[in-house]
């Protein structure tokens, strides 16, 4: 399965993620993609150990969200999920610093 269509699972399988934010995975993804201003795709976060599940329960949460685009590799066009996150992301990480 790939990200994209696991986030059109229903939303009442998401965990709700604003009681036990940040796990250390959450927060390290959380920060990742706030420091990129293009997010990242869903290939680089799982070369970087994140898994498909955290990243469906944080784009049910609405902390990130995740869109289909069209990459080319060489001459090949390729279907990858950009993973962004959203103000809501960026307020949970801000609320557990302060």
């Amino acid at each position: 399965m790939t990200l994209m269509s696991l986030t059109h699972l229903s939303s009442a399988a998401a965990v709700d993620l604003f009681e036990h934010l940040p796990t250390t995975d959450e927060r390290r993804l959380l920060e990742m993609l706030a420091a990129s201003e293009d997010g990242a795709t869903d290939a680089l976060l799982l070369a970087q150990g994140f898994t498909l599940d955290l990243m469906v329960n944080l784009v049910h949460a609405g902390f990130v969200t995740a869109d289909s685009e069209r990459i080319f590799a060489g001459r090949d066009a390729v279907e990858v999920s950009r993973v962004r996150i959203t103000d809501a992301g960026r307020r949970a990480l801000a609320q557990r610093d302060a």
